[in-house]
């Protein structure tokens, strides 16, 4: 069969059969995290708005700015995703004086229901991963986040029987910009030039992974330092399925 697609340039002369591993990110890469979590929180804020008459704005606002402050540790902390997420609530609830364990308690159970109801593959997701298992390559997931949560993410997407390694800042205490990948192939084993990153973040996924020397594809991207991209997993699928 003839190859499907090429790879965007300079991954055009690319083959599943340079690659001993492919490693996927997995939040808004296999995931569609961005609504999900979006779900997850407006379930909170009407709660918090309803009995406390806060506007949704403001609580946005407020969490907005308490999130990207937690965000930019990247979760190398081993912990698990609610110890997170609590302090992240307990500083959002402080923030206009609500105080109360009951309601904390309730907006932690409202946001992983929320969340596990609005969890869903991006397309092409499901069909990239078993390509690259009918490839017999080595698949991994690489994510900057709790590894419990990650775990569960992957067993809601019905995505584990298909992943070999899930590889976490939480666990091995190293974000992705500094030493994740390296750390990863050590400790696998795998030649570096010999595994293909993808993922959504232009300079976390992509530019990181190429640093380690890794090749790196940017899913789901249209700035133009993205490198080399494709819009969807569909494409990697189809580039995986050749013979």
């Amino acid at each position: 069969m003839p190859t499907t697609i090429p790879l965007p340039t300079p991954l055009n002369d690319l083959t599943p059969g340079d690659l001993s591993a492919i490693s996927f990110d997995l939040d808004d890469t296999l995931h569609d995290f961005r609504g999900a979590s979006k779900a997850g929180m407006d379930a909170v804020y009407d709660y918090i708005s309803e009995i406390y008459g806060v506007p949704q704005p403001r609580l946005e606002k407020a969490y907005g700015e308490i999130l990207a402050e937690a965000q930019s540790h990247h979760f190398v902390t081993d912990k698990p995703a609610k110890k997170y997420r609590e302090a992240r609530f307990e500083k959002l609830l402080d923030a206009f004086s609500i105080i109360g364990v009951r309601d904390l308690d309730h907006c932690l159970t409202l946001y992983q229901f929320s969340l596990d109801q609005a969890t869903r593959p991006l397309d092409g997701a499901g069909e990239a991963l078993k390509a690259a298992k009918d490839q017999d390559l080595m698949v991994l997931v690489i994510s900057e986040g709790p590894h419990d949560a990650q775990t569960h993410a992957l067993e809601q997407l019905g995505f584990s029987g298909l992943v070999d390694h899930l590889i976490t800042s939480s666990k091995t205490g190293k974000s992705k910009s500094d030493g994740l990948y390296q750390a990863t192939a050590k400790r696998l084993r795998l030649e570096p030039a010999n595994i293909l990153h993808v993922g959504d973040n232009p300079d976390r996924d992509t530019k990181a992974a190429e640093q380690a020397g890794w090749k790196a594809l940017t899913v789901h991207a249209a700035e133009e330092k993205a490198g080399p991209r494709i819009n969807s997993l569909t494409e990697l699928a189809a580039w995986l399925s050749q013979a």
